[in-house]
Formats: structure tokens, sequence, C-alpha cells
């Protein structure tokens, strides 16, 4: 009787411990992302004023107030990140022209300072994916040579990320 006790408690703790033994099974899920190219540029405002002053007490007059340029690009790792600005030179109803090249601005943050042109100026160059911001505070020439009007002109922002 004492073998068949014993054996009956083996065959009890062998079952029980098969009891408590667990099952593991395992899965896998595949995540996908789609990053693609993407760039935006925002202005703080749409337009600045040059007051008009006496050439000979302001030789410059500055902007209005200043604009606040943010530009957000991705694009591949290391490829070139370049934000420009240009202008026609500036036109009035009556005929009048005054050269672009005659207005400046100050940069600060990731803007750099400069003067317009017909042609691109670079305000930023940069590498890789992210967002460069900074404002612009403009500054025109006071000239007696100047013809009586209202003057204006569109600047072009232009956000290259490849």
């Amino acid at each position: 009787m004492k073998t068949f006790f014993r054996l009956t408690l083996a065959a009890a703790l062998v079952a029980l411990a098969a009891a408590t033994a667990s099952a593991q099974v395992t899965q896998t899920l595949t995540i996908n992302a789609a990053v693609n190219a993407r760039a935006t540029i925002t202005l703080s405002v749409g337009s600045v004023d040059f007051a008009d002053a006496d050439p000979d007490v302001s030789p410059t007059i500055n902007a209005s107030g200043a604009v606040t340029v943010t530009a957000k690009s991705r694009t591949s790792q290391g490829n070139a990140v370049t934000l420009t600005i240009e202008a026609p030179d500036l036109t009035e109803v009556g005929g009048g022209t005054i050269a672009a090249s005659q207005i400046s601005w100050a940069g600060n943050g990731d803007l750099a300072g400069g003067t317009l042109s017909n042609a691109a100026v670079t305000l930023v160059s940069s590498t890789n994916s992210g967002q460069r911001t900074g404002d612009m505070t403009f500054v025109l020439v006071n000239d007696w040579a100047y013809a009586v009007g209202a003057y204006s002109t569109t600047v072009t922002y232009t956000l290259s990320a490849p």
C-alpha cells in the first residue's frame, strides 16, 4: 500500500504541474508609415508700409513692423533646404519706379539679413528637415529722386527642400 500511495502522490504532483504550466503563442504586427517631402512658409503679416519722411531728416525709413517668417520642411537626410526672397522693382501708377535694391532688411533667428533684388536672395541655407524661423525688419533708402506717388511690389518667398 505504501508503494501505491507514493505512486498516487507522484502522479498527482505531475498532474498539478501540468495543470499550472501555460502555453505561449507569439504573433507579429508590421507597422508602416509614409512620410513624404513637404514644405510650408508662414508670414506673420501680409504687407508692410513705409511712411513718408523728409530725406534730410530720415535718410532711411523703417517699415511699419517686422515680418515673422516660419519655414517648415521635410526632406531626405542630408538634402539641402533653401529659403529665398525676391521682388521686382517698386512701381507706381504714373510710371515711377524705385529699385528693389533700395530696400534691405535685418534678419534674426534663422534668417540672414540682406538687400532685396530682382533675383533670388538666400535667407536660409541648411540641410535636413526642420523648422526655421526669424524676423525681418525692412528698411527703405529715402531719396529725393523718387517721383511722387504710391509705390508697391510683391515679394516672393520660395522654400526649396527636395
